[in-house]
């Protein structure tokens, strides 16, 4: 595991730890990426509390729809990722301070992560805590996209030193709020999960949802994010932020250190919706 040290104005912002491995079955592979990680008082165990969770979590993640047997041959660009990391993190941190991140980079084999997100993707299990997601080669827009995922994450773990993340009206409200932080802070234009759907269908699915918002059920929150057949895909990304575009227009403050303040009810309660 190669770590790398994040300063701004003389103060440590963060870690970044690039976590791989030489094994080529799975079991191994991942059993050799969780050994690598140690417990951290800050994170934990890579976000989670216990290491035994943090080795259940990591396949979907790493290998998504892959279906091979053995682990293909691979080689991330550590010098570049290190680079657009460190300055996404630090332009993020210049406008909303944070305690001590740590960042853990994994190599994916996922096509989709490849095909529908321009080559990385990114989780935050716990505060201050982002797993970020490359696939190996590269592939257009790369680089923009490590930025966006590190501003969109970074913006995840600071609501979580701020508020719990339930109910499906908390995923709707703080992804929204992730990407207008993202698109205030690196750019990138609107990322395609923000225009899933039309206005109408906006309307329509919020009807139907709104009764449910304050639902903790994980089987609602993946039709409505992820699956694609009740919902269409990302249709929660999109209702999201424009419920926080809504919310903004709305704010009097500027400030994103009182922004993410504002919980889901309150995100909601200042919007249009």
């Amino acid at each position: 595991m190669g770590t790398t040290l994040v300063h701004y104005a003389g103060k440590l912002i963060g870690k970044i730890h690039i976590i791989e491995s030489k094994s080529n079955g799975k079991k191994e592979f991942i059993d050799s990426i969780t050994n690598s990680i140690s417990k951290d008082k800050y994170s934990g165990f890579g976000g989670f509390k216990e290491k035994t969770w943090l080795r259940r979590f990591l396949p979907p993640g790493i290998f998504g729809e892959y279906k091979g047997e053995k682990v293909p041959e691979y080689r991330l660009p550590n010098k570049e990722l290190n680079k657009l990391i460190s300055n996404a993190l630090i332009k993020s941190y210049k406008v909303l301070p944070s305690p001590h991140t740590n960042i853990f980079v994994f190599p994916t084999f996922s096509s989709f992560v490849k095909h529908q997100m321009k080559g990385s993707t990114g989780y935050s299990p716990y505060k201050n805590t982002i797993h970020m997601y490359v696939y190996p080669e590269k592939v257009i827009g790369w680089q923009q996209e490590i930025s966006n995922t590190i501003a969109h994450e970074y913006t995840h773990s600071v609501v979580m030193r701020h508020h719990k993340w339930r109910t499906l009206l908390d995923s709707l409200a703080y992804e929204g709020l992730a990407e207008h932080f993202r698109e205030r802070i690196v750019g990138g234009g609107r990322a395609p999960w923000t225009i899933a759907i039309s206005k109408e269908q906006i309307q329509r699915y919020w009807r139907e949802l709104k009764p449910q918002i304050n639902s903790k059920d994980y089987k609602l929150y993946h039709k409505v994010f992820f699956e694609g057949k009740s919902y269409p895909r990302w249709t929660g990304y999109t209702i999201g932020y424009n419920i926080f575009k809504s919310f903004l227009k709305n704010e009097k403050s500027k400030d994103w250190k009182q922004i993410v303040k504002n919980n889901s009810t309150q995100i909601l309660a200042k919007s249009n919706f």
